[in-house]
Order: C-alpha cells, then structure tokens, then sequence
C-alpha cells in the first residue's frame, strides 16, 4: 500500500508539473514549435494521470480501462512531441496541414483498435497488466511501438541535423538528446519487464524527457518571441555575423557569414579567424569604431565587405566574446567609383571650358589688340607718319611680350596638373617656385603640418590651385610686386587660403566692374566649392584674397583612372 501512494503522488506530481508546462506554451502558442508542445504535454499530463489512477484502481477492470487511456495518450503525446522538434528546428517547413493529417491518422486508428479490443483482441491488456511476467507483444501493439519509435528516430535526426548547423544551440539540443534517450530507454525496458523499481518507471521516464524540455523552455528561453525573433533575423540577414570567443576563434556564425567567406561550418568553427580576415584594423575595445573595409573572394569574383566589430562583457565588465558583422558593400563601392569618374569627367570638362574662357579674354584680347595695332602702323607708315608709326610699333612690340608671357602662363598652368601619385602640396610647391624663377617674384608657400597627410578632397585642391595660378598671375601683370605670401590655415571643415602681395594696388570696386583682373574666373571657381572669396586692396597698399571653402571627401584618381 505504500508503494501504491508513492507511486499514486509521483503521478500526480509528475501531471501537474506537465499541466505548467501546457500554460506556458500555450501563452506562447504563436511561437514555433510551442502550440504542438503544449499538445505533446497536455496528453502526457493525462497519460500519467491514467498511471495514478491504475494503481489506484482495486479490481481488472478498472486497470484495463485506465491501461487504454494510457495507450491511447501515449501515441499523440509522442507524436505531438516530434512535431515539437521538427517545428523547432525547421520552422514552418515540416509542419503542413497535410502533414498535420498525416500524423494524426495513426492517433485515431489507435484509439479506434483500443474502444474495439474485446471485439478483435488486438492489444492483449490482461497479461500487460500482469507484474509477474512480460505482456505478449500482439501485432497491432507491436506496430503502434515500433512507429513510436521510428517518431523518435526522426525527432533525433532532426536534432542531430541542428546540432552540426547550429553551434550556439547545441546545449540545448544536448539537453534534449539526454532527455529523449534516457526516456526512451527506460520505456523500452518497462515495457519487456526488465526493471523492476518501486516507482512507475514510465512515470519516471515522462517526468525525465519533460524535466530536460523544461530546462531548454526556461534556460534557453527557445519559446520566448525575443529570443526566437532573434534568431530568425540571424539565420535571414543579409549581414553576415561571426561571434568569436575571447581567443579571437569562431564560436558561430550565420549562414550569411558562411556564404562569404566561402566554407561550411564545420571548417570553420572553432579555427582563429584571422586565418580568413584581416583583423589588425579592427579595433574590439571602441563601441563607435569605423567601418573596416576588406576584400575576399578570387581577382575575378572579388566582394568588398564593411567590417564592424563590437565586444560582448558581463556583468563584472569583463569580455567574454566578440561580434563581428560582415556587409556587402560591393555595389556601393562601385557605385561611388562610378560617380567619381562621372564627377572628374565633369570637373575635367568645366575646367577647359574654364581655360578656353580664360585664354580668350586674356590672349585672344591681347591677340586682338595686337591685331588693331599692327593695322594701325600700316596706315600710319602709308601716310608716311614715321614718328607715330615708331610709337605705335613699340606699343605692338609691348603686347606681343605680354601674349607671350600669357602663353608661358598658359603652359605653366597646364604642365602644372595633378599626377595620381604626386600629393596636392607636392603639385603646388612646384608650381610656385617655377613660377618664382621664371618672373623673378618671391614667392612664399606657408602650410599647416597637418596638410602634408590629410587631403582637402580633389575638386577642391584643383580649384584652389587654379585660383592661386589667377592670383599669381594678376600679380605678375598689375600688381609690380617683389614679394607675394601664400598661407594656408585649416579651421575645422573648412580650408582658408590668404594671398598677399607688396604691390601697388588697386580699387576693387572698379575692378568688377571692369573684370580686368580675372576676378569674376576666381569667384566662380569659389562658389563651385561652395566658398567665398574674399578682395582687400586699394592703390599703393598691396592687395590680399582670401578664399574660404568646406573640405571634400571625393579622393583623386587613381593611376588606372588617370590612364
């Protein structure tokens, strides 16, 4: 009588444990694989009641009766279960309607046989019943096993299948394995009579497989819609994701992660990762790290992929692991180096129409005037004039000097271009002190030590030194200087340039109103930055520009591009 209380409370222990677990999936039923667990508990919890209430029962009948409750909730609590692991593991995929069907027909042809065996004695319930010897294994009995069984075979597959994908749920997969084996084990031997305990056995194997779920439900939290959302998202972005251990080896990674760097899981996990990435630029310890750019895959089908890396700590602040997130940014890349080109052909096209312009209001008038001048001699020289046509002579020897030194300016400027491996400052300092000796001007260059490393972006640096050539030549023409300053000074995003001369001045106001200096080219050339430009001068009080513009990110060609 005491091993029937015993067994009687374990029972009813044993259900009510299960019924909690039935209200907790079911709270979550909209989870994969929860609504089938909830099934799967609900028919084990009166699988063990029909247990209790056998060993409470005092004649045959009674146990006969609470023995087909059993049978007849044993096979949709296995069934259920399977359906459980197959939607945990392939969300969606296995568990159709039609498959749905497809498992349930065996439940309700079992209970069909169970409420119809005093008709054809299919199950022999007398002699299960029975302690003293093993239950004659009758055919429809035998089937209804062995399919239990083969349930359990697929529902391991299944796990065995997410054990080699997936790294970071293989303890929980491990939880259930122990769970499902050591269940079975102990209903295969309960079954043939082979262990004989005080205590239901198969109670002891329902509550065992149920306590290993339990673990998994409440410390994997695998029906929690944070967790399971979490998951998905890794399985289905577009980003790869590696999570390193704090030796820098691969813990997991998704299948996006997979896919680029080109080799399966196993060959992967659990190898450094710097064997297949670049890490030495990748800084862990900065939450605000920049973008790490790195190339994988062969010359032919070369990717460009965006690095970004963070650390994950515990509570005592000590890193445990790090992340690292893998995005695609090859079409970006050649998006921006397509739209670099369409600006550099643009810029290159402004830029001779610029010079054209340029060249004809400074040569083509000096050529023009040239041209009045030499027509005038003639007539002078035909009217027999000898003294105006000397005077007029000289005035024509005048302007062929100032076109040849427009020329020279010309060549100059145009000699002075941008070579894809000479820097901005380099470029510069060439021009000027060429440009110093060829006019016998002291020109001085004054640059910011920062300038030598950090680029003001292309379009600016070639407009800047455009605008210095203007200035530079204005000088040379109008100013009569000896000495001319050129400083550049860096204020955050901005650039600022200060030309100044010793030379004789002009009034600015009459200069735009006029154009005789090219102030209006060098304007325009500021505004294209989205600068300003700035004229202090008055007669015999030297002249100062300042140009102003925001620094640009556009890089310059390369020695390909250029070519």
């Amino acid at each position: 009588m005491h091993t029937n209380t015993s067994s009687i409370w374990l029972s009813l222990l044993t259900a009510v444990f299960l019924l909690t677990l039935a209200v907790y999936s079911g709270r979550r039923r909209s989870v994969p694989g929860a609504l089938p667990f909830m099934i799967g508990a609900l028919f084990a919890a009166f699988w063990v009641l029909g247990i209790s209430l056998e060993y409470a029962a005092a004649d045959m009948a009674a146990q006969i009766f609470w023995r087909k409750v059993q049978i007849v909730c044993a096979l949709p609590a296995t069934t259920a279960i399977t359906c459980f692991i197959l939607d945990y593991v392939w969300p969606g995929r296995w568990l159709t309607r039609r498959n749905v069907i497809l498992l349930t027909l065996p439940c309700l042809l079992l209970l069909i046989l169970t409420l119809t065996d005093d008709a054809h004695r299919l199950f022999s319930f007398q002699t299960a019943v029975s302690p003293s010897a093993p239950p004659t294994l009758m055919p429809a009995a035998g089937l209804f096993f062995l399919y239990s069984y083969t349930l359990n075979l697929i529902a391991l597959g299944a796990l065995g299948w997410l054990f080699l994908q997936h790294r970071a749920q293989r303890w929980a997969i491990v939880v259930i394995i122990i769970g499902q084996i050591g269940a079975r084990t102990l209903f295969a031997l309960d079954f043939t009579r082979q262990l004989n305990a005080d205590l239901p056995t198969a109670v002891l194997a329902i509550a065992f497989v149920f306590l290993g779920y339990a673990v998994v439900l409440f410390g994997f939290h695998i029906f929690d819609l944070d967790t399971q959302a979490a998951q998905v998202a890794t399985e289905q972005m577009r980003a790869g994701m590696i999570v390193l251990n704090a030796q820098g080896q691969i813990s997991s990674l998704n299948p996006a992660a997979r896919r680029m760097l080109g080799l399966p899981a196993q060959a992967l996990i659990g190898r450094p990762l710097a064997e297949f990435l670049p890490l030495a630029a990748v800084n862990f310890h900065t939450a605000e790290a920049g973008l790490v750019e790195v190339g994988l895959g062969s010359a032919a089908a070369r990717r460009i992929y965006g690095l970004t890396a963070s650390s994950l700590t515990d509570w005592r602040d000590r890193e445990m692991a790090h992340v690292l997130l893998l995005h695609d940014i090859t079409e970006q890349k050649q998006a921006q180096a397509q739209l670099m080109a369409q600006q550099r052909a643009l810029a290159a096209l402004q830029e001779r129409e610029r010079l054209a312009r340029e060249l004809h209001d400074s040569l083509g008038q000096t050529l023009a005037a040239t041209h009045l001048q030499a027509s005038a001699a003639r007539q002078l020289l035909a009217q027999g004039r000898l003294e105006q046509t000397d005077h007029c002579l000289t005035q024509l020897a005048e302007m062929s000097i100032a076109a040849e030194a427009d020329v020279r300016d010309y060549l100059l400027g145009a000699k002075t271009a941008f070579a894809a491996d000479t820097p901005f400052l380099e470029t510069l300092r060439q021009y000027v002190l060429r440009f110093g000796q060829q006019y016998h001007l002291q020109v001085a260059l004054d640059t910011p030590p920062e300038l030598e490393t950090e680029s003001l972006g292309f379009p600016v640096e070639v407009q800047l030194l455009r605008v210095i050539q203007e200035a530079l030549s204005n000088v040379r023409k109008h100013a009569a200087a000896q000495t001319v300053q050129i400083r550049f000074a860096l204020t955050g995003a901005c650039v600022e340039v200060r030309i100044a001369d010793n030379g004789r001045g002009f009034d600015p106001t009459l200069a735009q109103r006029t154009d005789g200096y090219g102030l209006q080219a060098m304007r325009e050339r500021a505004a294209i930055l989205g600068g300003t430009l700035d004229i202090r001068s008055q007669p015999g009080a030297g002249t100062h520009i300042i140009i102003q513009a925001p620094r640009q990110t556009v890089a310059r060609p390369t020695v390909e591009e250029t070519s």
